[in-house]
């Protein structure tokens, strides 16, 4: 249990990195990277940072006034965030507004610091037009009042108007403070403080002057249920005092990493989707949130529940949900998926753009064919079921549902579809796991075995066996034993039937191989993940005559991804032509072929039994 966790954690961290590192690279302009500058004090930092700054719009061809800055793991504390913000605005001329997307991690920032600097952003942002000049210097004069001296004189500096009447100002673009402790209140000063943080989350949130961030990165800062209560009524709040939708707003919310959500959190985050309508006049669709990521947040079937809800009377409120890394199993996931179906029979739209459920391991079969049927009705158009429990069932289902699709009177349809669904990390090939070493428990119950019968064996010498039993064996053994026996069992069943295999099968009751497409005809395009499958070799040849088989007859290119697979893989040729779906190629119409005549001819000789045998 530990080790999972621990692997768990691990996995997300690294998730994490991953995708901060690609936010900020996708945003305009280059980074401006201080992080890990931890021999600098913080004047030195901000006098590299605005030089850089400087030196980066210059250089812009454009004219724009966008920055990227990293000052990760600087240990700037809960002072030195903000005191940088007053430097940049305080180095800022002319009327255009600065565009910053400021990544922040690991800065030691606490509830209160955090409180300050989304305090302070709002009062920069809220600088945009005259209106809201005022503001800014109330703010700062509060500041004032509480002793931050420092912090007050710069922002009562910046509060005073161009000749134009505009004040110049920092739009802060996208805020990364992950990793920093800001949701953690234990005692009475520190709970306080959780609270005033939450309290400027919520008003961040609200948007009321246009102040917030179009992009939140808060992942593994130690938030819970409170934290998502604050965003929440945020969100219904920036719903009720706003006629219009407001030129900047929350589009992205990371939350991963933050165990103390769990399904209290997610249902209410839940609540605030549910009864959120967007504009009529809105330039970004139906979506209240273009990205919730709540990866690693203690989720179960009650809080995925909850979202099913939300989904259903609100379709569309989620571009792309990762819910990955979670407690959620076959029953929540039927839930949730019936959910997505009848929120799609509503609009007749598509529900979810993206979803990713994946390292969910109590989500098999049951739970994958409820998704695929969300998958074919069009509620969602990409699936991540990786490193789930989905077994060789599963991938009929699959079939099943691509057959629907794309065959018959599915194939008829007029508009061109392309779906990606990822089942990588599930034993779905025939190919045994390699067996792993006995746990300390086993090792421990096999020895207690061995002690037991020499002791019986010693005492059975001097005439005292009649003190013991039939054996020393526990009922705790014995129980061990029997679960160590259908655990044995159950792997075994799920390694009985290839995957790719059934797919092939499943899919030869739909397809019509009387008649074959022509090279322009082929419109639709499934992008398939298969990696760590455990396939042997005749299992990647399934996978190839499944790709032949959907492009010649069905009108479907079918890329599939089946690296990683150990030696079946070791064709490096057929793996990028089934990367890249190129089912005319003479090499995968080779390997079809040879699929397709072994299949016939040995095993109707032979039988199933021996065939992987005869497989060479």
């Amino acid at each position: 249990m530990r080790l999972a966790l621990l692997t768990t954690i691990i996995s997300s961290t690294a998730s994490l990195v991953k995708a901060s590192s690609q936010i900020i690279s996708k945003t305009h302009g280059e980074i401006i990277d201080l992080s890990y500058q931890t021999h600098l004090d913080t004047n030195k930092i901000t006098s590299l940072l605005l030089t850089k700054v400087q030196s980066t719009l210059e250089n812009e061809s454009d004219g724009s006034k966008k920055v990227n800055i990293d000052v990760s793991a600087s240990r700037l504390g809960d002072d030195g965030l903000v005191w940088i913000l007053d430097s940049l605005l305080e180095s800022q001329d002319g009327n255009e507004p600065m565009e910053v997307s400021l990544e922040a991690r690991m800065n030691h920032l606490s509830p209160t610091g955090a409180s300050h600097l989304l305090e302070r952003i709002m009062n920069f942002n809220g600088l945009l037009n005259a209106t809201n000049a005022t503001d800014g210097t109330d703010g700062a004069r509060e500041k004032t009042e509480s002793g931050d001296d420092k912090d007050a004189a710069v922002s009562e500096e910046h509060s005073n108007l161009d000749g134009n009447g505009l004040q110049t100002a920092i739009y802060i673009d996208t805020l990364d403070i992950g990793l920093n402790q800001i949701g953690i209140g234990h005692g009475r000063g520190k709970k306080k403080s959780a609270s005033e943080m939450h309290k400027s989350l919520r008003k961040l949130v609200e948007n009321q002057s246009e102040c917030c961030p179009r992009i939140l990165r808060l992942d593994a800062c130690g938030l819970g249920a409170p934290s998502c209560r604050a965003i929440g009524k945020g969100l219904i709040n920036r719903q009720n005092h706003v006629l219009k939708e407001p030129k900047r707003s929350l589009r992205k919310l990371y939350l991963g990493g933050n165990y103390g959500i769990g399904d209290g959190g997610v249902a209410a985050l839940a609540a605030a989707l549910k009864t959120i309508s967007k504009p009529s006049n809105s330039e970004e669709g139906d979506a209240v949130l273009d990205e919730l990521d709540l990866s690693a947040c203690g989720v179960g079937d009650a809080g995925v529940g909850a979202l099913a809800m939300a989904i259903e009377s609100n379709p569309g409120c989620i571009k792309r949900l990762d819910l990955s890394n979670n407690d959620i199993s076959d029953e929540g996931i039927v839930v949730f998926s019936k959910g997505l179906i009848k929120g799609y029979q509503k609009t007749k739209k598509c529900c979810i753009d993206s979803l990713d459920i994946s390292n969910n391991v109590d989500i098999g079969d049951e739970g994958a064919e409820a998704l695929f049927d969300a998958l074919e009705c069009g509620a969602i158009r990409s699936l991540s079921l990786r490193s789930c429990s989905v077994r060789w069932r599963g991938v009929v289902a699959l079939g099943t549902t691509l057959g629907n699709m794309f065959i018959g009177e599915g194939g008829d349809d007029a508009q061109p579809k392309t779906i990606e669904i990822d089942l990588s990390g599930n034993h779905i090939g025939k190919k045994e796991k390699k067996k792993k070493k006995a746990s300390v428990h086993t090792n421990m119950m096999n020895s207690m075995s061995f002690i037991g019968k020499r002791l019986k064996s010693g005492l059975k010498d001097v005439g005292l066996s009649s003190m013991i039993g039939s054996g020393l064996e526990s009922d705790d053994e014995a129980e061990l034993m029997d679960s160590m026996g259908s655990e044995f069992a159950d792997e075994q069943a799920a390694s009985s039937r290839c995957g790719a295999a059934e797919l092939y099968n499943s899919l030869c009751q739909d397809v019509d191989t009387s008649s074959k497409t022509r090279a322009s005809e082929t419109k639709n395009k499934v992008m398939l993940g298969m990696r760590m499958c455990n396939f042997d070799e005749k299992g990647i040849d399934a996978v190839v005559a499944s790709c032949v088989l959907l492009g010649d007859h069905a009108n479907v290119q079918l890329c599939v991804d089946c690296d990683m697979n150990g030696e079946a893989c070791d064709d490096e040729d057929v793996t990028k032509a089934l990367i890249a779906g190129d089912f005319r190629s003479n090499l995968l119409q080779e390997v079809a072929n040879r699929y397709n005549d072994f299949d016939e001819d040995y095993s109707d000789d032979f039988g199933e039994e021996s065939y992987d045998e005869g497989y060479r």
